[in-house]
């Protein structure tokens, strides 16, 4: 069964802050960061300063010669200088090639797309996901969030484990976001065509999230918004967090909150609900994801209860998925968003873990137990170090963790790579041309092939900086 899926990099994050910014705060501060993100030349000048400094930093401590010292600032010197071409570039829509369109959200639409010529020879013919927003409806919606719109400080850090942003810029019109594309598509994906995985294949994957998550508390930021579908798959089957947060979509966040409130207040009316039990009759509907209930499956009861919340809450998320990719269903799964939500804030009475088996050891039940805890009993309290030295981790190698293939890499999405690469240099009339973009949409079911991208026309060389 399969659930009305929401296009990874479409939809927003949800926020369950209490304290929201009126609407026309909230309206500025997305627009303030976003043109941030455009125009920070002073942001960019002083990260290349600490890039610098970092780097010369760590070669003073090493053990190579002064040669090789000088050898590898003079190289790490070459790219900031194309990294400082690249930036001062004003981008137009008119640079990347529209290929497909794989996702249509409320702010806009998802293009994978190809960089033209004129976007500058380092990056012509490079796949993306563009990110398309109405300015009219982003300026106009109540359901933004100053926070998330913050957050846009997190693409000026590369980092392997998060989706990356690569450009932004903006017309009459929209803003757009030039992103990493994830040919494999999300989690809630591979978990639709899976129902569960081994532990050998979630051990992987966990441990690639709790990297992931792990980067973004590195960088001092919560994300509030883990789940399967913000967990998207690179072509060769490993795992990048997204959805870092540019405005939020509530999805009767409201309601569910003030449900969870009158819960803990012992005037819920929610009605009663058994404990859930480890079989099929549990699975959640996938189609109900995007309904009602939104992300409120993988939520902390903090978070629910608007008592305050940490960096854990993000660490009860992943114990969340991890259960689901082993079970097959969310921990907390009821009928009705009412039902999770008062599931989750009464954690202690319905979480049933089942004893150890051939087929799933102590150490992994041990793992979720931990993290679906009580905030401050919680595994990664002290951190992601902590997260990592689980034992059910024992015998992962963190420095090469994502190398060569994830745990599932399907005919299909190897297929997406080679497209991928094939259609940096194809031209658009190629007979093999739409075969190959049918290729590299194949994880997004909703994928639609663009015809000779009437939307963008080819736009005349850029200038040199």
């Amino acid at each position: 069964e399969r659930r009305h899926r929401r296009p990874p990099l479409t939809e927003p994050m949800a926020d369950a802050s209490p304290d929201s910014a009126p609407a026309s705060t909230k309206q500025a501060a997305l627009l303030e960061a976003l043109e941030r993100r455009i125009t920070g030349h002073e942001a960019r000048v002083a990260a290349k300063k600490e890039r610098t400094e970092a780097l010369s930093a760590a070669l003073t401590s090493s053990d190579l010669s002064a040669e090789e010292r000088e050898a590898m600032m003079r190289e790490h010197a070459e790219m900031e200088k194309v990294f400082s071409r690249r930036y001062r570039r004003r981008f137009s829509r008119a640079d990347f090639e529209s290929l497909a369109i794989v996702g249509k959200g409320h702010f806009g639409e998802v293009h994978v797309v190809r960089a033209r010529p004129s976007a500058g020879e380092d990056v012509a013919g490079m796949i993306y996901a563009l990110k398309v927003m109405r300015k009219d409806h982003v300026k106009s919606t109540h359901k933004l969030s100053t926070a998330k719109a913050e957050r846009d400080v997190l693409a000026e850090a590369y980092d392997r484990w998060v989706v990356g942003l690569h450009f932004a810029f903006q017309d009459a019109e929209n803003l757009y976001l030039v992103m990493d594309y994830m040919a494999g598509g999300d989690l809630m994906g591979l978990l639709i065509a899976k129902d569960t995985f081994p532990e050998a294949a979630t051990r992987i994957f966990a441990a690639e999230m709790v990297m992931a998550v792990g980067s973004v508390h590195a960088m001092g930021y919560i994300h509030r918004d883990v789940k399967p579908d913000n967990i998207l798959i690179d072509e060769h089957g490993h795992l990048k967090l997204a959805d870092l947060g540019l405005a939020t979509k509530i999805d009767d966040g409201d309601a569910l909150v003030a449900a969870a409130d009158a819960e803990a207040k012992g005037g819920s009316d929610l009605g009663h609900a058994e404990p859930a039990a480890a079989t099929k009759a549990g699975h959640r509907s996938r189609r109900m994801a995007f309904t009602v209930c939104g992300t409120c499956d993988y939520m902390a009861p903090e978070v629910l209860l608007r008592r305050g919340y940490d960096k854990t809450a993000d660490w009860w998320a992943v114990g969340a998925i991890i259960f689901e990719c082993v079970f097959g269903y969310a921990p907390f799964w009821a009928e009705n968003a009412e039902g999770t939500a008062r599931k989750i804030v009464h954690w202690r009475h319905y979480l049933r873990l089942p004893a150890p088996s051939a087929h799933l050891s102590a150490e992994c039940l041990d793992f979720m137990a931990r993290l679906l805890n009580k905030a401050d009993r919680r595994l990664g309290r002290m951190g992601t170090d902590e997260v990592k030295a689980h034992p059910w981790f024992a015998g992962i190698d963190w420095k090469t963790l994502g190398h060569g293939d994830g745990p599932y890499v399907s005919a299909p999405v190897a297929a997406a790579a080679s497209a991928m690469q094939a259609l940096k240099t194809m031209p658009a009339t190629d007979p093999g041309f739409t075969d190959a973009v049918k290729s590299l949409t194949v994880s997004f079911e909703e994928a639609r092939v663009v015809p000779g991208d009437a939307a963008a026309a080819p736009a005349k060389p850029a200038a040199k900086p």
